[in-house]
């Protein structure tokens, strides 16, 4: 069984994470709009990719020719297939920006810029600031902003574990997958995405594009799990929680 790290948080730490947990609360209201769920849908080649999972069903074992398909096992496989077209063909991810005139990798040089009003305006809630130092001796700067809104995302596409969750949510949803928002306090975020197949929730990293597979981090990675919160549109699962019970 996965072995989970109980860990109090301090007081200093406490304000922070209560106004982390309120953020992820407050995005579910973006999810669940229609409006951005339709915009999601414009971005996902929907066809496309119900076709390839309904290819995989017909073709597995135990589905007899002509037989109607399993709804429900097909779900699961067109998660799959969205998993994957969202790490190779959609998102992408930011270590250091890239410079625009050069190509080249930039140095951090602030993680708390000031944020113009127009990056405030799109939801970011902080900016990284980079220089170039190969043009203009190193004056060339590299604005990162942090968005929380998961649709300014469908347009920028790119960011580290945060925006590759929170814009994969918001996919999910649109395609009417029931999720939840988790968080590993120490550094790392991900999803669970409902499977009526296998009547349970389902770990699903977009950025690793893994699915079903919660000891990834510690044996794959080797890191401890410290501090669980698994966020939905109507709960809150908590770090007293037992949280892989179905792992084994």
């Amino acid at each position: 069984m996965s072995h989970i790290v109980q860990s109090k948080l301090s007081d200093a730490q406490e304000p922070q994470f209560r106004q982390q947990l309120l953020g992820l609360i407050s995005n579910f209201s973006r999810y669940e709009d229609p409006l951005n769920r339709e915009k999601a849908l414009r971005v996902i080649p929907v066809d496309d990719l119900t076709q390839i999972a309904e290819a995989k069903w017909n073709s597995c074992a135990g589905a007899e020719e002509g037989s109607p398909l399993d709804t429900s096992t097909v779900r699961d496989l067109l998660l799959l297939e969205l998993l994957r077209w969202f790490k190779e063909e959609f998102f992408t991810w930011t270590d250091k920006p890239i410079c625009p005139i050069c190509s080249k990798v930039t140095q951090l040089i602030s993680s708390t810029g000031n944020v113009t009003p127009e990056e405030r305006r799109k939801s970011a809630s902080r900016v990284e600031v980079y220089t170039c130092s190969t043009c203009s001796g190193g004056e060339e700067i590299v604005r990162f902003p942090r968005y929380n809104d998961p649709v300014v995302l469908l347009e920028t596409r790119t960011g580290r574990c945060g925006e590759w969750a929170n814009c994969f949510a918001l996919i999910c949803r649109a395609m009417n997958f029931e999720i939840r928002h988790v968080t590993d306090w120490s550094d790392h975020v991900w999803l669970e995405v409902f499977s009526t197949a296998k009547n349970r929730w389902l770990h699903c990293d977009p950025c690793e594009n893994k699915c079903d597979t919660p000891l990834l981090y510690e044996r794959g990675w080797g890191k401890e799990i410290a501090y669980v919160i698994a966020v939905s549109h109507d709960d809150i699962q908590g770090p007293m929680i037992i949280y892989y019970l179905h792992v084994c």
